[in-house]
C-alpha cells in the first residue's frame, strides 16, 4: 500500500506552525508496513505545481491535513477553503482517491467531504488513523476513532524540516493527552476532541522532549488545558523533573480554574515560565455568556500565586460576544491595563460560529445565520448592543495606547511575519509575543506607533 500525506497549512499568522500531527500519521503508517510519502506545502510557492509532482508515481491514497477553516479575522477574513479545494481537484485529476483529517476538516466533516469530493473524513488521532487504513482500508463516510499518538524525535524530524519552522520559533509542539472537559459556548475543539481525556505514552514523550531540549528548543505543551485535570499536571511535572528534563517550556493553554501554589512551583521548577490564559474576558457577565467554568475570582487567585515568580502570561480575549457591551469591554481593558509589562493581551473582535457549538445554536435563535448554513463561509457573531464601528475604533485606540495589548488584525500583518524572522535570527525571546512589548515602546519613542499598528 503508497499512501501521500499532504499538510496543506500555509499560514503564517502568528507564526508558522510544524504540521507534526500529519508528520506522526505519516509516521505510524510506516511503522504498520505502508509506503507513505509526505510533502509539507507551508513554504511552497507553487502549492499546485509542488502536489502534481508528489503524485508521481501514482499512490494509492492520499491524505490531506487541513488545519483551519479561515484565519480567525473577522476584519480582514480569509477563508481557507477555496485553497483546499484546488489541492483536492489535484488529487481527482490525478485519479488517486483521498481522505481529509485535520482539525479545520473536523469541525464541518460532512460539509467538506461534499464539497471537495474526498471519500471520507477521519476524526481522531494519528495512531487510530493508522490502524483504521490498515485494518478496513481508506475511510468511507465520516469516521470516529480514538486513540493516542506516538511522539518520536526522529518521526517529526524525518517528515519535517524543522529547521525551517525554528527560524521563526525555537518551539517544538507536543501533547500530553487529547480531549477538553470544557464547554466554551463557542469552541469546537471537545466536539473534535471529545470530552473524555486520553493520555499518550509519558515514555515516548520524555523521549521526545529530551531529544528537543538537547538541541535548544523549547518545549510547547499544546493540551487543550494542561491543568484539566490538575493531578495529572502534577504528575506531569514531576515526572520531568525526575527525568532531568529541566528546560524552557511554554504552556498553551492554562485554565484559571485547577491552580495551585504546588502546580505553579512545579512549572517554576522544570522552567515552565511562560503560558498562554485563554479567559476571554475580564466581566463576569461575558465570562457567564462564554460558558467559562471560572470566574474572575479564580483568575486574581492566578495573579496571586504568579507574584514573585519569573512567569510571563500571553492572556487571549475575545470581544463581541452575546451580551457583550461598552461595560464588560471596558472591564476587559481595566483588567489588561493592570497585567505587568511581561504580559501580552491578544485581543479579537468578532466571535468565529462553528456548527456543534451553543453560539451556533444562538445565532440561529436571533436571525444571525440560518439553521441550514453549512460552515463552509466564515462566520462571526457581533453583540447587537454594540455599534461594530464605533466598538473597533475603540479597541484600535486602545492597542495605541496599551503597550501589552495587540489585535488581531495587527498579528496577522506580512510586517509582524518579516519581523518576527528577523528577531529569532537575532536571538530575540523564543515566544514571538515576548518582544510586542518592548517593540510597541521604541516604535512609540520613535514616533511610529500608529504607521506599525494603526490600522
Amino acid at each position: 500500500m503508497t499512501g501521500l500525506i499532504v499538510s496543506v497549512n500555509r499560514t503564517m499568522s502568528p507564526y508558522p506552525a510544524p504540521p507534526v500531527g500529519a508528520a506522526l500519521v505519516a509516521d505510524a503508517l510506516t511503522r504498520r508496513g505502508a509506503q507513505m510519502k509526505f510533502i509539507d506545502l507551508c513554504f511552497s510557492k507553487n502549492p499546485v505545481a509542488d502536489l502534481r509532482r508528489a503524485l508521481e508515481p501514482r499512490p494509492d491514497w492520499g491524505g490531506i491535513s487541513f488545519r483551519n477553516l479561515d484565519n480567525v479575522s473577522a476584519q480582514k477574513t480569509e477563508s481557507y477553503i477555496p485553497y483546499l479545494l484546488e489541492v483536492a481537484t489535484v488529487f481527482h485529476e490525478a485519479d488517486v482517491p483521498f481522505v481529509l483529517g485535520g482539525t479545520g476538516s473536523m469541525i464541518i466533516p460532512h460539509a467538506l467531504k461534499g464539497k471537495t469530493g474526498a471519500n471520507g473524513v477521519f476524526i481522531g488521532s494519528s495512531e487510530a488513523f493508522a490502524d483504521e487504513v490498515m485494518e478496513r482500508g481508506l475511510p468511507e463516510g465520516v469516521v470516529t476513532r480514538r486513540g493516542g499518538e506516538l511522539y518520536t524525535v526522529e518521526a517529526v524530524e524525518r517528515w519535517i524540516d524543522m529547521e525551517r519552522y525554528l527560524k521563526y520559533v525555537r518551539m517544538a509542539p507536543v501533547r500530553f493527552k487529547r480531549g477538553c472537559a470544557y464547554g466554551c459556548s463557542y469552541c469546537a475543539y471537545s466536539s473534535i476532541e471529545g470530552k473524555a481525556i486520553s493520555y499518550n505514552d509519558f515514555g515516548d514523550v520524555e523521549k521526545y522532549i529530551a531529544g528537543f531540549l538537547a538541541k535548544g528548543v523549547c518545549i510547547d505543551i499544546v493540551d487543550s488545558l494542561f491543568n484539566e485535570p490538575h493531578d495529572f499536571a502534577l504528575y506531569a511535572l514531576r515526572r520531568l523533573k525526575e527525568a532531568r528534563l529541566e528546560g524552557e517550556y511554554h504552556i498553551s493553554a492554562l485554565s484559571p480554574r485547577n491552580v495551585s501554589a504546588p502546580l505553579m512551583e512545579s512549572m517554576a521548577r522544570v522552567g515552565a515560565h511562560s503560558a498562554l490564559i485563554g479567559i476571554d474576558s475580564a466581566s463576569e457577565r461575558m465570562l457567564a455568556s462564554y460558558n467559562k467554568p471560572f470566574t474572575m475570582a479564580d483568575v486574581d487567585k492566578l495573579m496571586n500565586l504568579r507574584k514573585g515568580a519569573p512567569f510571563r502570561f500571553f492572556w487571549s480575549f475575545v470581544t463581541g460576544g452575546p451580551g457583550e457591551t461598552e461595560e464588560t469591554i471596558d472591564e476587559t481593558l481595566r483588567f489588561i491595563q493592570s497585567l505587568p509589562p511581561t504580559d501580552l493581551a491578544y485581543m479579537t473582535y468578532g466571535v468565529g460560529i462553528y456548527r456543534g457549538t451553543r453560539l451556533f445554536d444562538e445565532a440561529i435563535e436571533e436571525g444571525v445565520i440560518k439553521a441550514d448554513d453549512d460552515g463552509l463561509q466564515p462566520r462571526f457573531y457581533f453583540s447587537p448592543q454594540l455599534d461594530r464601528e464605533k466598538t473597533l475604533e475603540k479597541l484600535k485606540t486602545a492597542e495605541l495606547s496599551i503597550d501589552n495589548l495587540i489585535l488581531s488584525a495587527s498579528a496577522n500583518r506580512r510586517l509582524s511575519h518579516v519581523a518576527l524572522k528577523a528577531l529569532a535570527g537575532l536571538g530575540a525571546p523564543t515566544h514571538s509575543w515576548e518582544t510586542v512589548v518592548t517593540a510597541k515602546r521604541w516604535l512609540r519613542r520613535l514616533g511610529m506607533i500608529r504607521l506599525a499598528f494603526g490600522q
